[in-house]
């Protein structure tokens, strides 16, 4: 929740400058995005593997030893929270070329799939199920946000996320 609420601070403070040089400078809109995702992965990376390796201690002294069980759905919590960390910037970017109407399309989408998967997963692997169904629509909206804000902005995002999306699978692969 930390992560992601210095993500949307980051965004909101951004906001306005990012606006402005869409409107002015595409270079150096670019390269505000960039550095933006840059210094967010860097501080949140380290962040999402500190939790990960120690999610059994963080829950035991957090909520003692009968929730231990939660730490199952650890590994899930933590890549939604790097794929949600990724995906953010891409609304945002519809706010500001002024297509805000996309981010309703995919979030209803995602809620959809979120329902779905959380039908199909939970029955089979109870909270850790729950946290993969959020996975998969933290997925959804990652897939189709990069694909619609691509389409509007001919920006090429590779290079935004992929630290993040390197940290999240190096993370998930550990822990």
């Amino acid at each position: 929740l930390f992560i992601a609420l210095m993500r949307h601070l980051a965004m909101q403070a951004t906001f306005p400058r990012l606006n402005n040089l869409y409107s002015s400078s595409i270079k150096e809109f670019h390269q505000l995005a960039m550095q933006l995702e840059i210094i967010m992965s860097g501080i949140a990376v380290p962040i999402m593997f500190i939790i990960g390796i120690f999610s059994n201690s963080i829950i035991n002294i957090l909520y003692g030893n009968d929730y231990i069980e939660a730490t199952k759905a650890m590994p899930y919590l933590l890549a939604s929270v790097a794929i949600l960390y990724s995906s953010f910037v891409f609304p945002n970017l519809l706010n500001v070329v002024g297509k805000s109407w996309g981010y309703f399309k995919i979030t209803l989408s995602a809620a959809i799939v979120n329902v779905i998967f959380n039908y199909i997963f939970i029955p089979k692997m109870g909270i850790a199920g729950a946290a993969l169904g959020t996975v998969v629509a933290e997925i959804t909206i990652l897939i189709i946000s990069f694909l619609l804000t691509k389409h509007i902005t001919r920006f090429r995002f590779f290079p935004l996320f992929a630290p993040t999306i390197f940290g999240t699978i190096s993370m998930f692969l550990l822990v």
